[in-house]
């Protein structure tokens, strides 16, 4: 739980809490024989209190109430000691995966409130396989007592009914040989009712997302007073065109809030007037962005120098629908699971290059191959979208993967000026063709082609005229051989 300032989390301050299961009896027993060891009884005893503010049968949010009764409940004075008390068991609940905490600043009225979303304990399977949570616990009970608990969570087969040669087979009945259902029959009010329950999801998947992007309250209460640019931010509340780009670069480039108001702060993003210059600010964003790479580089490598692996996982996601394209790739093989065709497309077409990069290519991309993709999307002008059909088109097509090779493609995207998802792909199609039409001539006419080719090239050399003797029946006489002498003085002395 990350708190710069101990005075925004007080007693006065509300908190509301979000849980969508229900502790059974084997997650009890997991909570006080495996999780309380590692965090400690008082950790335990706020997890299960939080947990107690929602009944048992309900799930969803509590009401929001102040932090007082998080106090007064586990016996802690709501002063400076009792507040890092109460932050430090937080933060060991978050370590183990059993909170997530989350704090909202309200734009009405600037109050903070906080959210604590519950997670339920890993079942007995889960833990054991989990390498950091299975070493924490070893550390703190010893090995023989984690052996002994794992074999008194997990039942094994008795060994006389433990066959490996048996014949075993499914006796389970499917649903539609048991039961029928009359779906010609409507049901209005049921299905408005299906349809209302879909759209609060809906509309609650909306407000996290919006929840989740930098907004004017958060940049402008973020950004320091006594900057120059304070007076062109604070213009940036009544530009939705400027904030739109912003977060579009955040996205793009996975700044935070901290990273771009320092960005924000920088000379040369704004205009004398006021107005933000998209192209520094985007240029300025790229190079954050890979310095963060080469520093998380530099701790992936030292990581493995000492034993450890260091891994990273990225969720990536379309979720604009409001275009559908007239043009469609097919999705690759290993994506078929994860996205159908028009999501996949949407995601080529909307999403930045830096994030497809990560679903066609590999969650940490290096950092040649992102400074080779942004010297193409800045210096080159290509759209996110025309990098996007390249990327799938040379992973699909198994194309060498090389800078040079990338630039001329690159390079011919930029003379042929596409600059659309939908001129891209048509012009990859084409390519396609074209290159299996020539693939098809070459093993019919390769033989034919060669002779011609020579018999052109035969054809085209110059016709030198070349001197024969002529055989003389009657040998020259005395002139004619003093006259050719004499021309060969004449020439001897020329020379």
């Amino acid at each position: 739980m990350r708190m710069t300032n101990p005075l925004h989390f007080t007693e006065n301050h509300r908190f509301t809490i979000y849980r969508d299961f229900s502790l059974s009896p084997l997650e009890l027993r997991m909570i006080s024989i495996i999780y309380q060891p590692m965090v400690g009884a008082y950790a335990t005893s706020l997890y299960l209190l939080l947990n107690q503010q929602l009944p048992a049968e309900r799930i969803g949010y509590t009401k929001a109430d102040q932090l007082r009764k998080l106090f007064l409940s586990l016996g802690t004075q709501p002063n400076e000691r009792g507040r890092q008390l109460l932050i430090e068991q937080c933060s060991k609940l978050e370590a183990v995966g059993l909170l997530h905490t989350f704090r909202m600043e309200l734009s009405q009225t600037e109050e903070y409130i906080y959210e604590f979303m519950l997670s339920a304990p890993l079942k007995p399977i889960e833990f054991f396989q989990t390498q950091h949570l299975l070493l924490l616990l070893r550390d703190k009970i010893g090995k023989y007592p984690v052996i002994a608990l794992r074999a008194d969570l997990e039942g094994l087969q008795q060994t006389d009914v433990d066959d490996p040669y048996g014949i075993r087979e499914e006796l389970s009945m499917p649903f539609y040989e048991i039961f029928s259902l009359d779906s010609q029959t409507i049901d209005v009010e049921f299905e408005q009712a299906a349809i209302a329950s879909k759209s609060n999801v809906q509309v609650q998947e909306n407000e996290q997302k919006e929840e989740e992007r930098l907004q004017y309250s958060h940049i402008i209460h973020r950004f320091p007073k006594n900057s120059a640019n304070r007076r062109h931010v604070e213009k940036l509340k009544e530009r939705q065109d400027d904030l739109v780009l912003i977060n579009y670069l955040a996205e793009k480039y996975r700044l935070n809030l901290k990273e771009m108001c320092q960005l924000l702060d920088e000379e040369g993003v704004f205009t004398t007037k006021g107005h933000l210059i998209g192209d520094q600010l985007e240029h300025k964003a790229n190079e954050t962005f890979l310095q963060s790479r080469k520093r998380e580089e530099n701790v992936e490598w030292s990581s493995l120098s000492i034993g450890q692996a260091a891994t990273s996982q990225t969720e990536v996601a379309a979720t604009d629908d409001k275009n559908e394209n007239t043009v469609g790739l097919q999705v690759p093989d290993w994506l078929v699971e994860q996205y159908d065709s028009p999501s996949y497309n949407k995601m080529l077409s909307t999403e930045p290059h830096t994030q497809v990069l990560r679903v066609l290519v590999a969650p940490n991309i290096s950092r040649p191959t992102l400074n080779l993709f942004s010297k193409l999307n800045l210096y080159y002008r290509l759209p996110d979208a025309v990098l996007n059909v390249l990327v799938h088109h040379i992973r699909t097509t198994k194309l060498p993967w090389k800078e040079n090779y990338i630039e001329k493609m690159a390079a011919s995207l930029q003379g042929e000026q596409i600059l659309s998802f939908d001129q891209a792909v048509e012009y990859f199609q084409k390519e396609i063709e074209a290159r299996s039409g020539n693939g098809a001539l070459k093993s019919t006419g390769s033989n034919t082609k060669k002779k011609a080719g020579f018999k052109e090239k035969a054809a085209q050399k110059p016709k030198i005229p070349i001197f024969r003797a002529i055989e003389q029946d009657e040998p020259l006489s005395a002139e004619a051989k003093e006259e050719i002498k004499q021309k060969m003085r004449q020439f001897g002395k020329v020379t």
